[in-house]
């Protein structure tokens, strides 16, 4: 009865592990094919267009403005 509880809520814990481990991933690499994009959009630009254009972009990543960020990355 005990070792069934335990294997049990080791299961429950291993795929709890699974989700959270594959969140990560999943994040990690949404944020380097966003870092692909500004990085090629940023070549669209020289100078301080660029460094500003660069700033823009992890500014709106860190406050989590990702429809900004695409207005951003949009302009022409």
């Amino acid at each position: 009865m005990i070792y069934q509880d335990l294997f049990n809520l080791n299961k429950d814990i291993m795929r709890e592990y699974q989700i959270r481990y594959q969140n990560h991933i999943d994040l990690v690499d949404n944020l380097k094919q966003i870092n692909l994009i500004i990085q090629r959009a940023s070549n669209l630009r020289i100078g301080s267009f660029k460094t500003t254009f660069i700033k823009l972009c992890r500014d709106q990543i860190k406050e989590k403005n990702f429809s900004q960020l695409f207005k951003i990355i949009n302009e022409e």
